[in-house]
């Protein structure tokens, strides 16, 4: 899904504005966001993001290739966007960014007894995943375009 989103970042406009920067860059930057949402909290990836999960905390030979084949991608991804959306001010700091974006996804599976207790729910139903989705995606926007 990032293979497009690379495409546009190869070709970067001249010098966009701070709204053409932001209706470029944001919405693909959202998008992978609710796809790596989908996978935390999909009953139906449960074993693979707990495996993404498990070995963030203790990497074993798998780490390596889950991080070359995906992890890296896409956090290369985020950063970029994230850098292209502020106007390329500071790459390390679109880095720094990129990486609490994907906390910001990550807390849901990571933290998952805690949040169903917090929210007294025994699952997740459609209408929780939406709001989730939702609310990760206004607290990423804000957190962007505050930065700008």
């Amino acid at each position: 899904k990032v293979e497009p989103v690379i495409a546009l970042l190869e070709a970067p406009p001249k010098t966009p504005s701070a709204l053409e920067r932001q209706k470029t860059y944001l919405p693909p930057l959202l998008d992978i966001v609710d796809s790596i949402l989908s996978m935390m909290l999909s009953p139906e990836t449960k074993l693979w993001a707990q495996l993404i999960l498990r070995e963030q905390s203790h990497p074993t030979e798998a780490f390596d290739y889950l991080y070359e084949a995906y992890i890296g991608q896409v956090l290369g991804v985020l950063a970029e966007l994230v850098y292209q959306l502020h106007g390329q001010k500071n790459r390390h700091e679109a880095r720094l960014i990129a990486i609490g974006i994907v906390g910001q996804v990550f807390v849901w599976r990571a933290a998952k007894a805690s949040v169903m207790q917090f929210l007294l729910k025994d699952s997740l139903d459609e209408k929780s995943i939406v709001e989730i989705k939702n609310i990760v995606r206004k607290n990423i926007t804000a957190q962007l375009l505050h930065q700008e």
